[in-house]
């Protein structure tokens, strides 16, 4: 498994939104997961998809891990790709 090469902007985005999800969070089983897209502006660099995975670990500590995704041929289809993330907090 490798690390997503997030840029500072990117990772900046994602553990914001995060957060922002955590804190609408009504119900929260352990493991969550939310699809974001990242759009760069100020780069311009093509929009990325993430997914958000929010977990607790062995301590019972919230954790959030991004994924990249992957979209197959069929654009209503999305995959994660599990070989690339980033743990965010």
């Amino acid at each position: 498994m490798t690390e997503l090469n997030l840029t500072d902007y990117e990772f900046g985005f994602l553990v914001a939104k995060s957060q922002e999800i955590v804190e609408c969070l009504d119900q929260y089983d352990g493991d969550y997961w939310h699809g974001v897209t990242v759009v760069d502006v100020v780069h311009g660099r093509k929009d990325a998809e993430y997914d958000l995975n929010i977990w607790d670990d062995d301590d019972g500590k919230m954790c959030c891990t991004a994924y990249a995704v992957t979209v197959s041929d069929n654009p209503y289809k999305v995959q994660t790709d599990d070989s690339t993330f980033t743990r965010l907090w």
